[in-house]
């Protein structure tokens, strides 16, 4: 009888590397007209990140600062977060 057998090995993910995929400007359309847009950079082994929401009337409704720093020891990133709602 012949048995097969699954791989059983994880490949170990390089977190660096594939944060550096998200590197640059990304910009989101929602339905209702708004916009998200994210200005993404390399900071060390991490990223900065300024994010904004933008509705259809131009006004910044959302802006979001982000600090991503990557832990050797433990293989994470550690996600430092500022926002600012200007919604009233």
């Amino acid at each position: 009888m012949n048995k097969i057998q699954a791989q059983t090995s994880e490949t170990k993910l390089e977190q660096v590397e594939l944060m550096k995929q998200f590197l640059g400007v990304w910009k989101a359309e929602f339905g209702d007209g708004s916009v998200f847009t994210s200005e993404n950079k390399q900071f060390g082994n991490g990223m900065s990140s300024n994010s904004q929401i933008i509705n259809n009337n131009g006004e910044v409704i959302e802006s979001v600062i982000q600090l991503f720093g990557y832990d050797k020891k433990t293989d994470n990133f550690t996600i430092c977060y500022k926002g600012q709602p200007n919604c009233e």
